[in-house]
């Protein structure tokens, strides 16, 4: 009876591991390397096309900025290169590794991106990993993608790929040209000052009239009162940068008005050639108070580099 009852069972395991369902590893792979080079060809036209190959919570890490999460995050930043560039890359497939519903596409890409103001078209060579993931309809969707250059760090004359410094408009130095109080008040031309926005990081210094600061009769040793006419007629802060669409958040880490560092201000933003205008829409300090006299404020800046 015994001997019966164990060959029910196995007979039983063996029914049951029959009835399972088979991964083709081959047909999976051969999937995801086409949902690879369709990815591939979707990016090279540009108009965000590449964004029907991702999954609703991807991510996409790119050198020398933020991280996209997300398909709205993802948009916004391709229509921000696509505004300003064309690019065509050829990508060659390294590897690909599944696991489950699971696969990662190991890949090296070079191609140019030419921007639309005429400037030079910039070379790029790049190496990178995309992972996909098993969709409910069993299709496949990239989840998460990583890369970075080929090229050595001291080629600034070559960036680190398509999506280096011309995906990011701010990138460079700006110097101030005018300043437009809320009450409608313009200051043309005003002090001067410069922004400069780099991988993320920036650094503001300017003056907040038309004319020369005052200096302290005692050169180096000015007194009490002529440091708070000195205080109040110069801006300074630095920190990093945010950029969603038209939209630039500020979040200094230091400042001279010491309530700011650790707080943000909101502003939107155009860049028409070389012209660079904001649009003060919200500060606030590092307790969460909100500033008077600076809402609704505008400035125009030049690119100098």
């Amino acid at each position: 009876m015994k001997k019966l009852l164990l060959i029910v069972a196995t007979l039983l395991v063996l029914a049951v591991s029959g009835c399972a369902p088979q991964v083709d590893v081959e047909a999976d792979a051969a999937a995801v390397r086409n949902e690879f080079d369709q990815a591939t060809a979707a990016l090279n036209r540009g108009g965000g096309a590449i964004l029907d190959f991702a999954s609703e919570d991807a991510v996409v890490m790119f050198a020398g900025e933020p991280a996209a999460v997300g398909k709205e995050a993802m948009t916004a930043r391709q229509q921000r290169f696509d505004d300003q560039n064309t690019a065509e890359e050829a990508r060659s497939v390294d590897e690909v590794v599944l696991s489950g519903d699971w696969a990662f596409v190991r890949w090296t890409g070079a191609g140019t991106v030419t921007p639309k103001d005429g400037g030079e078209s910039i070379e790029f060579d790049r190496k990178g990993i995309t992972i996909y993931q098993r969709q409910a309809d069993n299709s496949w969707k990239f989840a998460r993608v990583i890369w970075n250059s080929n090229l050595p760090l001291a080629a600034k004359s070559v960036p680190a790929s398509r999506d280096a410094e011309p995906s990011d408009p701010l990138v460079g130095v700006w110097l101030v040209a005018t300043l437009t109080r809320p009450d409608g008040e313009t200051i043309d031309p005003a002090g001067p000052g410069q922004f400069i926005f780099a991988n993320g990081r920036y650094s503001a210094v300017f003056s907040l009239g038309a004319e020369e600061r005052p200096h302290a009769a005692a050169g180096f040793n000015p007194t009490a009162d002529e440091k708070v006419t000195q205080y109040d007629t110069i801006i300074v802060n630095s920190g990093i940068y945010e950029v969603n669409g038209s939209e630039l958040t500020l979040r200094p880490i230091v400042a001279k008005t010491p309530e700011y560092a650790g707080g943000s201000s909101t502003m939107e933003f155009r860049i028409d050639g070389d012209i660079l205008t904001t649009t003060m829409r919200s500060i606030t300090s590092v307790d969460g108070a909100s500033p008077e006299g600076a809402i609704g404020s505008s400035m125009t800046l030049r690119r100098v580099q």
